[in-house]
């Protein structure tokens, strides 16, 4: 086509105002395709199968948890291992089927559907923010082994000489930790929860996105290609 489908600021690829014209066309037809494929499935036997789901813990709470309570009852005969654990399982490995990622760059060799924005906030315990600026409270960082998290060189920027009282492995954590007091975090707006309060800053730098990934040879499994549909309405709806 020779077309520009996608453009790449400092926050990582974003798609044109074309790419998502072609993406909300393609998934019309795979809404189709997949209606046509549950009529043919009804009329022949019960949904079975094995469907190996990972995603981090702070994803499965917030998120996919409340999305399997409305869908999964429909298919008694699916059974769903779902792993949580702070090392992701690797489709490329075959240690899963679906994978739900915050990723600026999804993997292309995966088929890839995304279901929104993450933004972050600044954040705080009110009796912590009561007693200085954010720039001389102490903070809790997101440890990320693959590399600096987008959160870490934001607050690097913006507070270099802030003091990082303590680590966390996952966004999980990182809340629960905020959630005690322990200091200012970056959190993504569907982990803000009471009592903590959300403080003024431009964070659009940490920006990311929540990817639904499957690998292509599950398309044929009508098992995980149904819990992938139902995975991204019902995320994408919320």
């Amino acid at each position: 086509m020779g077309a520009q489908l996608f453009e790449k600021p400092r926050s990582g690829y974003r798609p044109t105002p074309l790419a998502e014209r072609l993406a909300r066309q393609a998934e019309l037809a795979e809404q189709a395709l997949q209606q046509a494929r549950g009529e043919v499935q009804e009329g022949s036997q019960a949904l079975r199968g094995t469907v190996r789901l990972t995603c981090s813990e702070a994803v499965l709470q917030a998120l996919v948890a409340p999305a399997l309570g409305r869908f999964m009852a429909q298919w008694p005969g699916v059974e769903l291992l779902l792993d949580s654990t702070r090392h992701f399982a690797n489709l490329s490995r075959h240690e899963a089927d679906l994978a739900i990622r915050i990723t600026d760059q999804p993997p292309l060799h995966l088929i890839g559907q995304r279901l929104a924005g993450v933004h972050y906030v600044m954040c705080g315990h009110p009796r912590l923010i009561d007693q200085d600026a954010p720039g001389a409270l102490p903070w809790i960082a997101l440890r990320d082994e693959g590399g600096e998290h987008s959160t870490t060189t934001w607050r690097r920027a913006q507070f270099p000489a802030a003091q990082v009282a303590c680590q966390a492995h996952g966004l999980h954590a990182l809340a629960q930790l905020a959630l005690a007091g322990l200091g200012l975090a970056l959190l993504p707006t569907w982990l803000v929860a009471a009592p903590l309060q959300v403080l003024e800053a431009d964070t659009r730098g940490c920006d990311s996105a929540l990817w639904l990934l499957m690998r292509p040879d599950c398309r044929a499994q009508p098992s995980v290609s149904h819990v992938f549909d139902a995975l991204r309405q019902h995320c994408k709806a919320h």
